[in-house]
């Protein structure tokens, strides 16, 4: 598969993401906010306080505090120790499906 051919499938199947930044800008923006929700729900849930969850993640509360308010965004490798910690409810709470519904890059 050439690569003009992988730029031209993606461009016609996901033309709407690529070449429209605001979209994308705000499509981010509510992941980010979802995920906060979550983690505060989701944590609450299992009946977790946020030194619990922070000892669990090798993180102090005040970084637990920080994501669930959205005043810190956290890094991937943090995001996928949720996944791991939560295991599906991470991935329905945050509606993950949503992202893997979008057309693949080739």
């Amino acid at each position: 598969m050439t690569l003009k051919y992988v730029i031209e499938s993606n461009t016609k199947t996901n033309k709407s993401f690529i070449h429209n930044r605001p979209v994308r800008q705000m499509r981010v923006s509510q992941f980010k906010m979802n995920m906060q929700k979550s983690i505060r729900r989701l944590r609450k849930s299992k009946k977790l306080t946020q030194r619990q969850l922070g000892n669990i993640l090798g993180v102090d509360q005040a970084t637990i505090s920080n994501f669930e308010s959205g005043k810190t965004i956290m890094t991937l490798d943090l995001a996928y120790e949720l996944i791991l910690v939560f295991g599906c409810d991470f991935y329905i709470e945050c509606d993950l499906s949503g992202i893997m519904s979008l057309p693949k890059a080739s």
